[in-house]
């Protein structure tokens, strides 16, 4: 292993302790006050981390796409701003060729419509597939970013809640 791939490997593990240090309890806590059921926001929370570590691991990779229930566990990280700014400063090193304070991890919400706002879902099922590809690649061929809540209708999921 060369100098460089060690450093690699070291830089990316110290990412990893960081993505697993973060306190996501309040952002659990809220999702459940939601009408989530706890079990499903830790298996979120932990695909998160993972989406998370696969954004650091892979920053030319653009069209990363969560699932559904991911991707609501990160609309609920960011309405937490001051958690939110602390991922994306801890996580993404700050570019000072170009005087930014911080990298942010956009979060682009069109991704997979049309100029039109009309859905194109070969374009979506094709990210997510690869994102889908890149997260077993990474994590082991029987990891994927699997539907927790949005597997469910709301009707069912709420009479599921309340038998838990």
């Amino acid at each position: 292993m060369s100098v460089s791939e060690e450093y690699q490997e070291q830089y990316l593990e110290e990412a990893k302790k960081y993505i697993y240090s973060i306190n996501f309890d309040r952002v659990i806590n809220k999702m459940v006050s939601d009408g989530w059921i706890r079990s499903d926001v830790l298996n979120t929370c932990d695909m998160f981390r993972k989406f998370l570590f696969l954004k650091k691991k892979y920053p030319a990779f653009k069209n990363l796409v969560p699932s559904k229930d991911v991707d609501e566990f990160w609309h609920n990280s960011i309405l937490d701003t001051h958690l939110y700014w602390s991922i994306c400063d801890g996580l993404f090193p700050r570019d000072k060729d170009k005087n930014s304070d911080i990298n942010y991890l956009h979060h682009y919400p069109y991704f997979g419509l049309d100029d039109n706002g009309k859905k194109d879902p070969a374009i979506l099922g094709e990210a997510f597939a690869a994102t889908q590809a890149l997260y077993a690649k990474e994590f082991g061929e029987k990891e994927i970013m699997v539907p927790t809540r949005s597997k469910f209708p709301s009707g069912v999921y709420w009479l599921l809640r309340k038998l838990t």
